[in-house]
């Protein structure tokens, strides 16, 4: 199987946190509760009459299984007999979902991680858009005791500077 140096470096990084099993959407499941992964909607701002919104993630709240991941899986390994559930409501959610974990890990430079000055903004419902998106994103709630507050000067002699998250 082909592994790139990336591959590598992200499983280096999930095993340093005590988490040996990487290999599929299970594991983006057992992450859900600690980055709220079924909390987050995501808006498509153009459709047309009102804006398409998605929650990727929230058939998580009833059970294991997500509709849009099942689909595409069972295109991929029998496209003969399953093609017709690879349809454009699934990928618009599959696009949705990996939106939500790329904005749950990286936050606003999710929109572009290369300019030194954000262009992202704030709409009215709350979501948050970047300049150059057709998406905007509805993060959760978080309660302040669950935020994660990095202050450099207060972690840098630190031996283990990072919390590890029980799986």
């Amino acid at each position: 199987m082909y592994t790139t140096i990336n591959q590598k470096k992200e499983k280096e990084n999930v095993n340093a946190n005590g988490y040996a099993n990487y290999n599929n959407i299970s594991d983006y499941y057992n992450i859900r509760s600690a980055m709220q992964l079924d909390e987050y909607k995501v808006h498509i701002n153009f459709w047309q009459p009102t804006k398409k919104t998605i929650a990727p993630f929230d058939e998580w709240k009833s059970g294991h299984s997500l509709n849009w991941y099942q689909s595409y899986n069972a295109a991929k390994h029998d496209r003969h007999v399953n093609f017709s559930k690879a349809n454009l409501d699934m990928l618009i959610h599959a696009i949705a979902g990996v939106y939500v974990i790329l904005y749950a890990q990286f936050g606003v430079y999710t929109f572009n991680p290369y300019q030194e000055v954000q262009m992202y903004g704030d709409n009215d419902d709350g979501s948050i858009f970047g300049s150059d998106s057709i998406f905007s994103i509805m993060q959760p709630s978080w309660d302040e005791n669950k935020k994660y507050n990095f202050d450099w000067e207060n972690i840098k002699n630190d031996n283990e500077p990072i919390n590890k998250y029980g799986f």
